[in-house]
């Protein structure tokens, strides 16, 4: 990667930290008021939040260890104020433990020691708490609300700072690109916050319904300038799925063919010139994903049971990241990723966990609370589709603190249906005054806060 240095470079490393600074003082402040505010933040965090925490508590052992406070207050703060078990020992507990012990260990014979073992511990401190942080979150309607209202809140401070960014003369000072490699990383934060932004579309008042709409046309407007086509695709693909598989069909199409629109309007009026040439120069649909992902196979092929240790792909491709003293390259599929590196071992419960937040992701479509279940499905496949194309294991945090939501949102159902069972029961015996039951959980549709 080459870098430019000079004043311009100089702008946008001090517009980025005050980006950064931003995040961390308000998410700081609000975790101990608002503690899903540590949910909203994990999932935003696919991008920049990480690498704020690092240069913010360095001292503190780093990304891996500030991640992993930053949400074990969020898990004790939710605990203290809900009395919601962090730890109830199902079968999805279960599983995302064991992923996040797998890859650990797995950093015992990887080949690739330096980057094996930071992405080990990054994903081991982020994935896995924020899927117990998630799955806290969705079993109370309240902390789910004030996840997604917080998500809503951050992503606006974050558009309207990231505009300014790259209105400035730094806005594309490395490679041609805004902020050089981590052009995805800055792209994919602001699909997010479109996301987010849907939750105040449909359920937000006046003032918050307008501001998110200006939020939404900004963000469609400078994703181009990040350069990153996988930002752009999966701004398309994720609301293409939650809106045509909705059950207003036309009024939600509508929504999505106002983003393709908006989307297609910058990029043929603007025309973003590194945008506009990286997708000339793809190869296909895959483009330079697909010898990746052929190479991730026969990896995989070679090494079925136990792979070949986290980070162990990169010694399989040639390409080097500058700056670090070890490969850093990866499949850019999170399936993928874990099969040639965890083997079947670690393939089969991520198969698992996919399937069954799937499985939630489509039945949360019938949920008359129209803002979370839309804003969810966007985010879900939003992050669903990043790990399919771009980014390493850690940056996988999104998928697994929405899988963990859609866990805590079943057991919901599993209470609601329970609660529904129980009143059936006393009809029979007091038809005319049957004992009132209260449910474990309140379902989004039966709280009357929430309607």
């Amino acid at each position: 990667m080459y870098r430019q240095d000079g004043p311009e470079k100089v702008v946008s490393i001090t517009l980025i930290h005050i980006l950064g600074v931003f995040i961390l003082g308000v998410s700081g402040i609000m975790l101990f008021f608002r503690p899903a505010v540590a949910m909203s933040v994990g999932i935003l965090g696919s991008t920049l939040f990480a690498i704020t925490l690092h240069g913010v508590l360095r001292l503190g052992g780093g990304v891996s260890a500030a991640w992993l406070a930053f949400t074990m207050v969020g898990i004790l703060m939710l605990w203290k104020k809900s009395g919601i078990k962090p730890w109830i020992g199902n079968s999805g507990d279960w599983i995302a433990l064991f992923l996040g012990l797998l890859v650990l260990g797995s950093y015992l014979y990887t080949p690739s020691p330096t980057y094996g073992g930071h992405k080990a511990q990054l994903f081991f401190a982020s994935c896995i708490p924020l899927y117990f942080l998630g799955r806290m979150c969705g079993q109370n309607s309240k902390f789910l609300h004030q996840m997604l209202n917080t998500g809503a809140y951050v992503s606006v401070g974050t558009t309207f700072l990231y505009l300014i960014i790259i209105l400035s003369p730094a806005g594309a000072s490395e490679s041609g690109r805004f902020g050089g490699g981590m052009s995805i990383m800055y792209g994919v934060f602001l699909v997010n916050g479109i996301g987010f932004q849907i939750y105040w579309l449909y359920r937000g008042k006046p003032w918050q319904r307008l501001l998110a709409i200006i939020t939404i046309l900004i963000a469609i407007g400078i994703v181009p300038f990040t350069a990153s086509r996988g930002a752009i695709m999966i701004l398309i693909g994720g609301s293409a799925i939650t809106f045509i598989t909705a059950k207003n069909f036309m009024r939600s199409m509508s929504v999505f063919i106002l983003i393709l629109i908006l989307l297609t309007g910058v990029m043929l009026v603007l025309r973003p010139t590194l945008i506009v040439e990286r997708f000339q120069g793809m190869d296909g649909m895959l483009g330079s994903r697909r010898p990746l992902f052929f190479l991730a196979a026969k990896v995989f092929a070679n090494n079925p049971i136990k792979g070949v240790g986290v980070g162990g792909f990169s010694q399989y491709f040639a390409e080097r990241w500058i700056g670090f003293g070890d490969h850093r390259s990866y499949p850019h599929n999170l399936w993928l990723e874990i099969a040639c590196e965890q083997g079947i071992i670690g393939l089969l419960p991520l198969i698992f966990l996919t399937v069954v937040a799937v499985k939630r992701v489509v039945r949360i479509r019938k949920s008359p609370d129209i803002a979370t279940s839309r804003c969810l499905q966007m985010l879900f496949w939003i992050n669903m589709m990043q790990c399919g194309y771009t980014g390493d294991l850690p940056l996988a945090r999104g998928f697994f603190a929405l899988s963990g939501v859609l866990a805590g949102l079943q057991l919901q159902w599993k209470a609601e249906d329970v609660y529904l069972r129980e009143m059936a029961y006393w009809n029979l015996f007091y038809p005319d005054g049957q004992p009132e039951a209260v449910p474990a959980y309140q379902y989004p549709s039966q709280d009357p806060a929430l309607t």
